[in-house]
C-alpha cells in the first residue's frame, strides 16, 4: 500500500518527539478522516454520498454502462475531484499536509483533479505538485502545472490539472482582469479530454477573485471564454472565492446569457441540483462558513457529491478548504 512509508516515517518522528502530539499516529492510522469530536459537519449528509462511503469509494472510476437512449456511445460515469490545497507558503506544515492531501487523491480515484493553490519555484526546488507525486506515484495519463502570478517569495502560484484520460486538442488559458483591491493575476484554463468511450469532455479550471465587487466581471470574462462548448459535457471547477450571503456572481454564472450571439453552455451548479437545502461550506474554519470550492456541469448528469478533508489530523489540517468530489453519467 502506498501509506505504509508515510506510516513509518510518521512513527519515526514520533519516536524522536518531532511531533507535537502522539495521537498523530494513532488518528492517522485508524483511518478515522472522516469525523472529529465536535465537528458540526458530522450529520451533514453532504460529507458522504447515500449508502456506506467505503463501499462506495471501491467503486474503480471509470465504468462504461449500457446506454440506454439508443446512442451508439456507452454511459461512462466520470469522478472530478476538486481542492484548494492552501499554498504552501502561507501555511505550513507543507510536509506534513502533502500526505493527507495525497491520501484524499489517492483514496478517491478521481477521473480529473483540479488542484488551486499550487505553487513552486522558478528553479524547481519548491513544486507542490511534484511533492504529492512523489507521495503517491503518478497514475495519470495528463498533469499540468498552469502558474497564474509570482508571489512576494518568488514562487509562481496557479492551477494544476490532472487526468486519466489522454488530452484532445490543445490547453487554452485566459488571464482573469485583476481589480484595485485583488492584483492577484487570476486565470482560467480549458483542457479538452478523450474518455474511453470516445467522447469528449471539457474541463475548465479556475480560481476566482476574493473581491466581491469584481467577481461578476470576472464571470462574464469566464463565460466569454467558454463560448462554443455546447457540443459535449462540460466541466467547471475551482475555487469561486463566493461568500454564503453573495450569490449574484454565481446567478450570474449559472443563468442563460443574455448575448443573443453568444453560443455558450448554461451551467449548472452540482451541489445546488443534489442538495438544495444544505447551504455546503467547504471552508474548514466551522466558525466562518462559505461554499467556496464548487464544481459545475453541463450536459452531465451528476449522481453524488461530496466533501472530503474536512477534518484535522492532531494539530495538522490538510487545507483551510475542505475538497469536494462529484460523480457524474456522461
Amino acid at each position: 500500500m502506498a501509506f505504509t512509508f508515510i506510516q513509518v516515517v510518521i512513527f519515526a518522528l514520533l519516536s524522536s518527539g518531532s511531533l507535537c502530539s502522539s495521537s498523530f499516529l494513532g488518528n492517522y492510522l485508524s483511518s478515522n478522516r472522516h469525523s472529529s469530536e465536535g465537528n458540526p459537519f458530522d450529520e451533514n449528509p453532504w460529507n458522504r454520498p447515500s449508502g456506506d462511503p467505503e463501499d462506495f469509494r471501491s467503486i474503480s472510476a471509470p465504468s462504461l454502462l449500457e446506454s440506454g437512449d439508443g446512442d451508439d456511445k456507452p454511459t461512462q460515469r466520470v469522478r472530478v475531484q476538486l481542492y484548494n490545497i492552501a499554498n504552501l507558503d502561507d501555511h505550513k506544515r507543507w510536509y506534513f499536509r502533502k500526505f493527507l492531501i495525497a491520501e484524499s487523491l489517492d483514496e478517491n480515484d478521481a477521473d480529473i483533479v483540479v488542484l488551486n493553490e499550487v505553487r513552486m519555484s522558478a528553479d524547481n526546488k519548491v513544486n507542490a505538485l511534484r511533492d504529492l507525486m512523489s507521495v503517491m506515484g503518478n497514475k495519470w495519463v495528463f498533469s499540468n502545472f498552469y502558474p497564474a502570478s509570482e508571489t512576494a517569495s518568488g514562487n509562481l502560484e496557479g492551477i494544476a490539472i490532472l487526468s486519466k484520460f489522454p488530452m484532445f486538442g490543445g490547453e487554452r488559458l485566459l488571464k482573469l482582469t485583476p481589480s484595485e483591491t485583488d492584483t492577484n493575476q487570476r486565470i482560467a484554463v480549458g483542457v479538452k479530454f478523450e474518455l474511453s468511450n470516445g467522447q469528449t469532455v471539457d474541463i475548465i479550471a479556475t480560481h476566482l477573485t476574493y473581491d466581491a465587487d469584481n467577481q461578476i466581471s470576472q464571470v462574464n470574462e469566464l463565460k466569454e471564454f467558454m463560448q462554443d462548448l455546447v457540443s459535449g459535457p462540460v466541466f467547471l471547477a475551482g475555487d469561486m472565492n463566493t461568500e454564503l450571503d453573495y450569490e449574484m456572481p454565481m446567478k450570474v454564472l449559472t443563468s442563460p446569457s443574455a448575448l443573443v450571439t453568444s453560443n455558450q453552455p448554461t451551467l449548472s451548479d452540482v451541489w445546488q441540483v443534489l442538495y438544495p437545502s444544505l447551504d455546503g461550506s467547504t471552508k474548514n474554519t466551522p466558525d466562518s462558513p462559505g461554499r467556496l470550492d464548487r464544481i459545475f456541469s453541463y450536459r452531465a448528469s451528476p449522481q453524488a457529491m461530496w466533501r472530503d478533508k474536512c477534518d484535522t489530523v492532531s494539530k495538522v489540517s490538510p487545507s483551510d478548504h475542505c475538497s469536494v468530489v462529484a460523480d457524474f453519467y456522461v
